[in-house]
């Protein structure tokens, strides 16, 4: 997603929070679908009423109040605030995603397993260039197996 990087007291202090931390919040886009709408993507540590669990370590919350407590140093571990959300028919991503050989050009879908410095590490300009290497090295590596 593209990222804006946000000083902490332009976001904190546009939602009125009191005594927040001094870092540095980027905010990614998530799509085009209802940009107003805020998601963040969290370690699963952190819980509030309206966080629902994405794996055993990955869950995701909606709301102001989770940016609240991140602000104040109290949210989870590590976050990433995604505003916005693409959205697909059924079937749609299924069929992209499982494209088979030779890939469809129109196909843009790179599977890896999940990575916690891609997912939430704060270097945006070489994410892509780690999910590549990751999956140009696991299906390498397969073709090479005898």
């Amino acid at each position: 997603p593209s990222t804006t990087l946000f000083p902490y007291t332009t976001l904190f202090r546009s939602a009125e929070v009191q005594n927040p931390v001094e870092k540095d919040i980027y905010v990614c886009f998530g799509g085009p679908v209802d940009p107003q709408t805020g998601f963040v993507l969290h370690t699963s540590e952190y819980v509030s009423e309206s966080t629902e669990k994405v794996t055993e370590d990955i869950a995701i919350t909606q709301g102001l109040h989770i940016v609240v407590d991140i602000a104040q140093g109290l949210g989870p571990k590590e976050n990433l605030i995604i505003l916005g959300y693409s959205s697909w028919v059924a079937t749609q991503l299924e069929a992209e995603i499982e494209c088979i050989w030779p890939r469809d050009p129109n196909s843009g879908w790179l599977d890896i397993a999940f990575n916690n410095d891609i997912v939430f590490g704060n270097d945006y300009n070489k994410k892509w260039d780690k999910a590549v290497d990751i999956y140009a090295t696991e299906k390498v590596g397969k073709l090479l197996e005898f």
